[in-house]
Formats: structure tokens, C-alpha cells, sequence
């Protein structure tokens, strides 16, 4: 697995998307805090360059994030990697594994550059931020919670590839994801069966909420227990094709 591990990373970090995508996020991110020190609506004090509030664009990091993942899987279909490379069932399942975790590696690195591009475009403008441990904890608790949405999306995308096999069938599933497709057409069927009340209170556990109440805030730890379900089940899943699928 280690060695699964290393050797999928090594690839990933000789990808030109990799590099892309990272100098992309740095730019929008520097970009992004520059201007809103200088053209938002009210004057900004220390609570506007903490670290949760430079995240404050995680639907993008995710995104982002999420294409490169795709881009990712999709090389490996396009290369033959699995049938050259998966020779048993052990593989394939440590294949499965050693995916989600560039994934999240790649997430972290992602984040990173976010974060760190936006502090230094609010430092150029000679605002140092005070980091203080309530700083630090408000970043972790929303960073775990970052990840483990990230992580059900992450599953999911995986799965779909898994299943799919076709780069533009999982960017389609992608965009389904991420705009809530699946999440408002079940509310509209709940809603068109005469339960209207279910579907409002199934609405703050849906992933898609979870994303957007990310750019503000933490979702609830039941929202956040189904997001974890999803990843483990997603992952399970994708798993468990793999060892079945025909390469």
C-alpha cells in the first residue's frame, strides 16, 4: 500500500494539472484578498484575515480539487493503468485506497496554497494577522469539517469513475454533484408526494448544503455524521466494483 502510495504520488506530482491547478488557486486566492482589502464595503480588522475566513471560498478549493481528482482517474482509464498495473484483488483494493489518499493530499496542498496566498496579499498591505488559540481551534474545527465533505464528494466521484469508466460520464456526475442536482430533485419529488415538511428537514443534511454553509460556517455533527457515512459507504462501494470490475 505504502509503496501503491508513493508511486501514485510520484505521478500526480509529474502531472502538468497538479501545478496548474495549485498556481490557479494562489492566483485567485491573492487576488481575491487583495481586493476585498481594498474594495470591500466596510474597513477590515483581524477577525477578516483569520484563517476561517480565508477559506471562506471552500466551494472553490473543492472544486478545483474535485476536476483535478477527475483528471486524475481519468489518465489512469485513459492509460491502461489498472489493467497494467492491478493484478489481484489486494491491488485493487489498495488502488481504491491509494487514490482517496492523493486525493486528500492534494486537497490539503490545495488548501494550503489558499491559505497562504491570501495572507501574504493582506500582509503586503502590512496587516499582520494575530494568531491566538481560539484562532487555531475555530481553523481545525472548520478544517475537519472541510474534509470530511470533501471526503464524501471525493467518494462519490471515485465511485462514479469506478462504475462509469469515462472521464466526461464523471465530469457529468461532478456537475451533478456539486450543483445539487440529485439533493433538489429529490426535494421536488418529496415535495410533489405531499411531503414538503421531510424535505425541508432532510435539506440541512444534504451535501450540497453542507458545501454552501461551509463558506460561512460548520455544519452540525449530524450533517457532518452523514457526510462521513457517505464517504465510507461511497468508498466501500468502489471497492468492492473494483475487485469485480473486468480490466
Amino acid at each position: 500500500m505504502i509503496n501503491m502510495i508513493r508511486a501514485r504520488w510520484y505521478e500526480l506530482t509529474h502531472m502538468l494539472p497538479f501545478w496548474g491547478f495549485l498556481i490557479l488557486i494562489a492566483g485567485f486566492a491573492a487576488a481575491g484578498a487583495d481586493s476585498t482589502w481594498r474594495f470591500g464595503p466596510e474597513p477590515l480588522g483581524d477577525n477578516a484575515v483569520s484563517i476561517q475566513e480565508r477559506m471562506a471560498l471552500a466551494g472553490f478549493v473543492l472544486g478545483v480539487a474535485l476536476i483535478w481528482f477527475l483528471s486524475f482517474l481519468g489518465d489512469d482509464e485513459r492509460n491502461s493503468v489498472a489493467s497494467i498495473a492491478l493484478v489481484g484483488p489486494q491491488s485493487r483494493v489498495q488502488w481504491v485506497g491509494s487514490a482517496l489518499v492523493c486525493y486528500v493530499s492534494v486537497l490539503a496542498c490545495f488548501a494550503a496554497a489558499f491559505v497562504a496566498a491570501a495572507g501574504c496579499a493582506v500582509m503586503a498591505w502590512g496587516h499582520l494577522p494575530a494568531i491566538t488559540v481560539e484562532a487555531v481551534t475555530d481553523f481545525l474545527r472548520f478544517f475537519s469539517a472541510f474534509l470530511v465533505v470533501a471526503m464524501a464528494y471525493g467518494g462519490l466521484l471515485l465511485l462514479s469513475m469506478v462504475v462509469l469508466r469515462r472521464t466526461v460520464a464523471g465530469l457529468a456526475v461532478l456537475l451533478m454533484l456539486v450543483g445539487g442536482v440529485v439533493e433538489h430533485g429529490l426535494a421536488q419529488v418529496l415535495i410533489l408526494l405531499g411531503a414538503g415538511n421531510l424535505a425541508m428537514a432532510w435539506g440541512p443534511y444534504t451535501l450540497f448544503a453542507q458545501l454552501s454553509l461551509l463558506c460561512g460556517g460548520i455544519p452540525s455533527l449530524g450533517a457532518l455524521g452523514c457526510a462521513a457515512v457517505t464517504a465510507v459507504a461511497s468508498t466501500a462501494l468502489s471497492a468492492m466494483f473494483m475487485k469485480r470490475r473486468c480490466l
